[in-house]
């Protein structure tokens, strides 16, 4: 199978047309959508730039010890999150607990952050009887 056309290819091919390319409202169409496909790719390397970032909040995260960070701590101390707001440290902590890179607690309405490698240092609350929730003694 030849190779797919995509979207630029079809509107280019369709300016070579001289019917088209005479037609001033169609020329003024298409250049509209390539500009407008241009952009989208422009995007699209913009969510690449966040790893920097990302790894920029793990790196922080290393040095955390007990529950976690809040977002707010995560802002303040980090560096290259100087010119982010709260809803991007937001943002990009949610790609990081989709990848399993960081581990999300709540505790009494608040959210903290830590490592997923932190799971099971001995934070957690666990039964003292080491019974199961739900299942009561026999005795």
């Amino acid at each position: 199978m030849a190779n797919k056309m995509t979207k630029r290819d079809y509107f280019n091919a369709l300016l070579a047309i001289g019917d088209v390319a005479s037609n001033p409202d169609l020329v003024t169409f298409i250049e509209k959508e390539i500009k407008l496909l241009d952009k989208k790719k422009v995007n699209s390397k913009k969510a690449n730039d966040d790893r920097p970032k990302m790894d920029a909040i793990i790196a922080y995260l290393t040095g955390v010890d007990g529950i976690g960070v809040t977002a707010s701590d995560i802002l303040k101390g980090v560096n290259e999150l100087a010119d982010a707001t709260l809803p991007k440290v937001s943002a990009l902590l949610r790609k990081l607990i989709a990848e399993g890179e960081v581990e999300k607690i709540t505790e009494k309405r608040r959210s903290y952050f830590r490592l997923a490698s932190d799971i099971g240092d001995g934070d957690e609350d666990v039964e003292e009887d080491g019974m199961e929730e739900g299942v009561e003694n026999e005795d």
